[in-house]
């Protein structure tokens, strides 16, 4: 599969999957937003055409990783490119003896099922955390062979 770390020159295509999602609990960074994130944090895509399709953005801190936006074009949802994504930086977490952390939206069950799916559990909740007043779920993964907190 076509994963790799993004560089500048990807960052508006990277702007233009977000663009295609509708505000809601599945996405609800805004395009100023995101180009702050871009600029701050590390980033892996998955490219089909020479296009950006799907991407993970995530910060890398001394004890864990922490995923801080996960999005697909429509057209390529329900493809496991997201699933790739995160498999990709499980690998990387692993090889460094780090946990990932990630929040999401209580109402975006679709996410929620696939985190719990590649062996993200909760950690703990947020609750009136989202401008909407729902909650924030947090989540946690950590590799087979165990790591520090």
């Amino acid at each position: 599969m076509p994963l790799r770390f993004s560089v500048d020159s990807d960052h508006q295509q990277i702007i233009n999957v977000a663009a295609k999602i509708l505000l809601g609990p599945s996405f609800n960074w805004t395009s100023t937003a995101l180009r702050e994130e871009l600029s701050a944090a590390r980033t892996l895509v998955f490219e089909r055409d020479r296009v950006v399709r799907s991407f993970l953005c995530f910060r890398e801190l001394p004890d864990y990783f922490e995923i801080t936006v996960l999005a697909t074009e429509p057209d390529y949802a329900r493809l496991g490119l997201q699933s790739e994504l995160i498999k990709y930086l499980q690998e990387l977490a692993a090889q460094q003896q780090k946990r990932i952390l990630l929040e999401v939206h209580h109402g975006n069950s679709p996410a929620r099922a696939l985190y719990a799916g590649i062996g993200f559990s909760e950690l703990h909740r947020r609750p009136k955390y989202y401008s909407d007043g729902a909650t924030a779920v947090v989540l946690e993964w950590r590799n087979k062979a165990g790591c520090e907190s």
